[in-house]
């Protein structure tokens, strides 16, 4: 009975979306698949991150703003909150900061087992003249997320027990479900890692990700437990989380379908 009510409220929604009744069965056979990875993804998975609030100068002035120029839709692991800590939660300087969203059983004065660190920026954008108007060059994105993550593992005392960063795949592919009409092209991540040099010491992996004039860097602080180095496999709470990824036009649109699927499959 509560499979067929959210499959009639799911194709009720398709049928809003502008599907005609002709291709009904096909849209209904789409939505099935929908529900089932969503119920896959939900044993995982979290809710999706809201945009950190910070201080940031503009024209001199510090103004309390909402941080990053764009949406972005990622959902993160369940033992994740979803929320950054305020000031303490950005790691960087001025022109690029990694925000954490900090696991949920992290006792105080004691890092959690878990987080999730996010940045991102535009790409650049130059005048005729050549002048930078607005966003970062990849490269030097790609850069201060680097130095931005050293200050995070220097903060918290993961350090000296990594080494530092090797790329390990570039444009690793993660197939996006999708939730509206349209299909999306692949998520794809270049893929680095932090080898741990002790055992207590957690697994970092960084996804660096372009979308258009858009780019981000999403790095997960695992357990030793959840991860193995040598396996070439990730957890599924990153292949599910990175599918999820979207920072282009289509991010509040996916977070919307989120939370209609939500209300309607699970009640909230």
């Amino acid at each position: 009975m509560q499979i067929m009510r959210r499959l009639s409220i799911c194709t009720l929604l398709a049928l809003i979306s502008g599907c005609g009744l002709s291709d009904y069965e096909q849209r209904l056979d789409q939505e099935r698949a929908r529900i089932k990875v969503f119920d896959e993804e939900n044993k995982v998975l979290g809710d999706p991150i809201d945009r950190p609030v910070d201080v940031l100068n503009k024209g001199g002035k510090d103004i309390m703003t909402q941080v990053w120029p764009f949406e972005i839709f990622l959902r993160v692991p369940k033992e994740v909150n979803n929320k950054t800590e305020g000031k303490v939660a950005g790691f960087g300087t001025d022109r690029l900061k990694l925000y954490r969203f900090k696991g949920k059983e992290a006792a105080p004065k004691k890092e959690p087992a878990y987080s999730v660190l996010v940045a991102a920026a535009k790409i650049e954008d130059r005048s005729k003249e050549g002048k930078l108007k607005e966003g970062l060059p990849v490269k030097e994105f790609h850069d201060e997320v680097f130095k931005a993550l050293d200050q995070y593992l220097q903060a918290t005392g993961w350090k000296s027990k990594l080494a530092a960063p090797v790329k390990l795949e570039e444009n690793r592919p993660f197939s996006r479900v999708e939730f509206g009409r349209d299909r999306s092209p692949d998520v794809k991540c270049d893929y680095y890692a932090c080898k741990p040099l002790e055992k207590d010491a957690p697994r970092i992996l960084i996804f660096l990700h372009q979308s258009g004039a858009r780019q981000a860097a999403i790095i997960y602080q695992l357990p030793p437990s959840d991860y193995k180095a040598d396996d070439p496999r990730l957890p599924e709470v990153v292949a599910f989380g990175l599918r999820s990824l979207d920072i282009g036009e289509g991010a509040t649109q996916r977070r919307n379908w989120y939370n209609r699927y939500r209300r309607y499959n699970l009640g909230s």
